[in-house]
C-alpha cells in the first residue's frame, strides 16, 4: 500500500479483504507481543489510507476501532517489558533498525515507539470514518448503538496527558476529531435551518436529523458525559505548556530519539490543542438542537456555559500584532480550526471528496453560547436564573452559580450578541476575501462553510429573539438580512463544487429567510431573486442525476 495509484490500491485492497486480512490483524491486535500488535496497527492505519471504511461493515468498523481506542489507552509497561525481556528482546532490532542496541538503551527508546503507534492507531480510526464517498450517517449510528462504549473510549483518549518522550502526540486531538466525524451533520443541513425543500428532500433531511438526534442519544446516555466534556476543554486550559516546550526540545534532532521532530513541529502542537476545544464546542452546539430528545437537562446545559463563553473571548492579538512567540501561539489556538480532506486523497494528483471542517471558536464559541442559551430560554429558564440563590443541584464543580448568572445576565446576553453579530459580518468578509485567493478546492470549501457557519449564527441569533419574546429585537436587527446573505452565499459555492443537495438547502433557506425580513433590514430584491435562481438551478441538477 505504500506505492501505486489509488485504482491500484483499491483493488489490492479488495484482493485483501478476501483473504479476510482485517480479521488476521484483528487477531494480531491481540496477540502477547508488541511487534505483532504494532504491525497490526500500522497496517490498518495503510488500508484506511486506502478505501478500507467504504469496504468493511459497521460491525468491523466498530470492533477496530474500540480495539484502537483500547490501545492508545494503554500505557508503555509492556513494551519496555519485552524490550528487557530476553525472550522478547530481539523485537529491538525490528522496532529500531539496529542489532547491536543493549536491552537497557531499546527499553529506554519503547515508549517513545509505543506512543507513536498508538498516533498511528488513532489516524486509522479516522481514516475508516472519514471516507470519499462520505458514509450515510446511519454507518456511524450503527456504531455508536452496538459499542455505545467508543464514546467513553474516545473521550477517554481525549484527556490524555502528552508522554514526555513524545510530546508530538496527536491521539488526544484526533480522538476528538473522531467524536465530531461519529457525531457530525450531514453535509448538506445547517443546524437550525428548515429550508423549504420538495417533499422527497424534505423527507431525507427529517431521516438524517433523526440519525443525528439518536446519535447524540447515544452520547447523552454515557455515565457523566458532559463533565468528560468539560474535562476535555479543562485538560487543555490547564496544560503547562513551558513542560511540553521542556521535553519537545530534549528531542529536537537528537541521535538517540526514533523519528525526532523538527523545531518547526512545536508550532502545530497548538493546532492539535485548538482541534480539542473546537471539537468540544462544535459537539456542544450539535446537543442543543436535540437536548429536548437526548433528555440534557438545565442544569447541565448551565454547565457547558462557561466553556462557551470563554470560547467567545478574543483576548489575544492578531498574528500581525502579536510581538512575542508565546502571543503568536495563542493566536494560533484561535485562529484555527480542523481542516482534512479524506485519506484517500493524498494518493490523488489532486484532493478528493469534501474535507471535513470545524471552524474555529472566534464563529463556534458564540455559536455554541447562543444556542445555550437558547435552550434556556425555550424552556422559560433563562430569565429564572437571576432568581437563584443557590447552586442547582448537580451543577459542575468547573463553573459556579455566580458565574452561570453573570453569563446569563440580560447586559452579558446583549454583549454576546453584539459580538455575534461583528462575527457574523467577520466570517462573511472573510469568506469573500478568501475567494479572491483562489479557486482550488481546499480554498472554495473552507469559504462555503465559512458562509454556512455565518449562516448557522445568524439562525441561532434569531431563535434567541424568539424565544426571548422580542426581548432583544433591538440588538438582533440586521441578523435576518445577513442570514439571507450568507446562504446565499454558501448556495453559490455549493453549486459552483456540483453540491447540489448543498445548493438547493441554501439557497431554498435563503429564499424562505427572506419571507420573513422587515422592510427596514433593506435586502436587496435581487438578492432574493438570485437565490430563487439558485435553488431552481440546483433542483433541475438534483433531478438530472436522479
Amino acid at each position: 500500500m505504500q506505492s501505486g495509484n489509488a485504482s491500484e490500491k483499491l483493488s489490492l485492497l479488495k484482493e485483501m479483504l478476501k483473504e479476510d486480512v482485517v480479521g488476521v490483524f484483528l487477531r494480531y491486535m491481540r496477540h502477547q507481543l508488541c511487534m505483532m500488535r504494532s504491525l497490526a496497527v500500522n497496517s490498518l492505519r495503510a488500508l484506511a489510507d486506502a478505501f478500507l471504511g467504504l469496504h468493511i461493515s459497521s460491525d468491523t468498523a466498530g470492533e477496530i476501532i474500540e480495539l484502537l481506542c483500547d490501545y492508545a489507552l494503554q500505557g508503555p509497561e509492556t513494551f519496555i517489558r519485552q524490550m528487557l525481556d530476553p525472550a522478547t528482546a530481539w523485537q529491538s532490532a525490528m522496532f529500531m533498525g539496529k542489532t547491536d542496541i543493549s536491552p537497557e538503551v531499546a527499553s529506554k527508546g519503547a515508549p517513545r515507539i509505543h506512543a507513536m503507534v498508538q498516533n498511528s492507531g488513532m489516524w486509522t480510526v479516522h481514516g475508516i470514518l472519514h471516507t470519499f464517498p462520505i458514509q450515510p450517517r446511519s454507518f456511524c449510528l450503527d456504531i455508536l448503538k452496538k459499542r455505545p462504549q467508543i464514546l467513553d473510549l474516545l473521550l477517554d483518549c481525549a484527556i490524555l496527558n502528552r508522554p514526555p518522550v513524545y510530546p508530538e502526540t496527536q491521539v488526544p486531538a484526533t480522538a476528538c476529531e473522531v467524536l465530531c466525524l461519529l457525531l457530525d451533520w450531514s453535509d448538506y443541513i445547517v443546524p437550525g435551518l428548515s429550508p423549504p425543500v420538495p417533499t422527497v428532500y424534505k423527507t431525507s433531511e427529517s431521516r438524517d436529523l433523526k440519525v443525528m438526534a439518536q446519535a447524540l442519544s447515544v452520547l447523552t446516555s454515557r455515565q457523566d458525559w458532559s463533565e468528560k466534556l468539560i474535562e476535555v476543554w479543562m485538560h487543555i486550559e490547564e496544560e503547562d505548556m513551558e513542560t511540553v516546550r521542556r521535553h519537545f526540545t530534549r528531542h529536537l534532532n537528537s541521535a538517540t530519539t526514533t523519528s525526532p521532530p523538527g523545531e518547526s513541529e512545536f508550532a502545530k502542537l497548538f493546532t492539535f490543542r485548538t482541534t480539542c476545544r473546537v471539537s468540544i464546542l462544535r459537539l456542544i452546539a450539535s446537543l442543543t438542537h436535540a437536548s429536548q430528545t437526548c433528555g440534557v437537562n438545565n442544569v447541565q446545559i448551565e454547565s457547558l456555559l462557561h466553556l462557551a463563553y470563554r470560547g467567545c473571548h478574543d483576548h489575544v492579538k492578531r498574528f500581525g500584532d502579536a510581538d512575542t512567540e508565546e502571543a503568536a501561539f495563542a493566536r494560533l489556538e484561535y485562529d484555527r480550526g480542523i481542516f482534512h480532506y479524506p485519506a484517500v486523497s493524498q494518493f490523488q494528483e489532486k484532493p478528493v471528496g469534501i474535507p471535513f471542517i470545524v471552524l474555529e471558536q472566534t464563529v463556534l464559541g458564540p455559536i455554541a453560547l447562543i444556542r445555550l442559551l437558547v435552550v434556556l430560554a425555550q424552556r422559560s429558564a433563562l430569565a429564572g436564573v437571576q432568581a437563584l440563590r443557590k447552586a442547582p443541584p448537580g451543577l459542575s464543580p468547573s463553573t459556579s452559580l455566580k458565574q452561570v448568572k453573570q453569563i446569563t445576565h440580560p447586559d452579558i446576553i446583549r454583549r454576546a450578541i453584539t459580538i455575534s453579530q461583528e462575527r457574523i459580518l467577520a466570517q462573511i468578509q472573510r469568506g469573500r476575501k478568501q475567494l479572491l485567493r483562489g479557486k482550488d478546492g481546499g480554498t472554495i470549501n473552507l469559504t462555503g462553510a465559512m458562509f454556512a457557519s455565518a449562516a448557522e449564527l445568524a439562525l441561532a441569533l434569531i431563535a434567541l429573539d424568539t424565544y426571548t419574546d422580542g426581548a432583544y429585537t433591538e440588538e438582533v436587527r440586521g441578523v435576518r438580512k445577513q442570514l439571507v446573505i450568507a446562504l446565499g452565499n454558501a448556495a453559490q459555492i455549493a453549486l459552483n463544487l456540483s453540491q447540489y443537495q448543498r445548493a438547493l438547502h441554501f439557497a431554498s433557506g435563503a429564499v424562505g429567510a427572506a419571507e420573513d425580513i422587515s422592510e427596514d433590514e433593506g435586502l436587496d430584491p435581487a438578492i432574493i431573486e438570485k437565490n430563487k435562481r439558485r435553488a431552481s438551478q440546483a433542483l433541475a441538477a438534483l433531478q438530472r442525476h436522479t
